[in-house]
C-alpha cells in the first residue's frame, strides 16, 4: 500500500497475501497431522528412534519445592497449550490428532528420591523413556529429589509437539504458573 492508511485498511481486512487471516475455525472430525508431525510419526513407526526426537530440559531447584504447586502449574501449562495434551492415534492407517480434555491429560509430576551421585544417570533414563504418541501426551516431568532442599526438574517434550523455540515459552509459562500456584492462585495468562 502506498500510504499508512492504505496499509492499515489492508491489514484490518484480514487478507494478507491473498489469504484470509488467522481465526477460529471449526475443526474437522479427524484433525490431520502437519507435514512435520506426519514425518515424525512415520519415523516412529518405522524404527525405534529412542530419545532422538526428545527435547529435554533439566534445571536445578534450590530450596523447598512445593510439589503440589508444581504439579498444578504443569496442569495449567498443559491446559493452556493444546499441543501438550494431544495424542496421535491412527484410524484405518491414517494418523490424526486428538486433543484431550485438560483433566484427562493432567500431567503427574513423578517424584524420584535419588542420591546426588545418581542424578545424571537418572535424568538420562527419564530423557530416554519412550513416548507412546498414540495414547500419551508428549510432555513428561520428573522431579528428582536429591535432598530436602535440592531438586532436579527434568522436562521432556517430544518433537512432535514442539521444537527448540518452544522451550522458552514452556519454561516462561511453567515459571509463571508455579509462582501463581505457590501464592494460592491460578495463573493470569494474557
Amino acid at each position: 500500500a502506498p500510504s499508512v492508511a492504505g496499509l492499515a485498511r489492508w491489514v484490518e481486512s484480514g487478507v494478507v497475501g491473498g489469504r484470509v487471516g488467522v481465526g477460529v475455525r471449526e475443526r474437522p472430525a479427524m484433525i490431520p497431522l502437519s507435514y512435520a508431525q506426519r514425518r515424525l510419526w512415520a519415523l516412529g513407526k518405522l524404527a525405534d528412534t529412542g530419545p532422538l526426537y526428545h527435547l529435554s530440559l533439566a534445571t536445578r531447584l534450590h530450596g523447598t519445592v512445593d510439589r503440589d504447586a508444581l504439579e498444578a502449574a504443569l496442569a495449567d501449562v498443559v491446559t493452556r497449550h493444546e499441543s501438550l495434551r494431544t495424542i496421535h492415534p491412527e484410524t484405518d492407517g491414517v494418523p490424526h490428532q486428538v486433543i484431550l480434555d485438560p483433566d484427562t491429560a493432567r500431567p503427574r509430576l513423578g517424584v524420584l528420591e535419588v542420591r546426588p551421585e545418581e542424578a545424571e544417570r537418572t535424568a538420562d533414563a527419564v530423557r530416554a523413556e519412550p513416548f507412546d504418541l498414540t495414547a500419551e501426551p508428549p510432555l513428561r516431568a520428573r522431579l528428582l529429589a536429591l535432598g530436602p532442599e535440592e531438586h532436579l526438574l527434568v522436562l521432556v517434550l517430544h518433537h512432535i509437539a514442539g521444537d527448540a523455540g518452544s522451550v522458552r515459552p514452556l519454561v516462561r509459562d511453567l515459571s509463571a504458573a508455579y509462582a501463581a500456584r505457590r501464592a494460592g492462585e491460578p495463573p493470569q495468562w494474557q
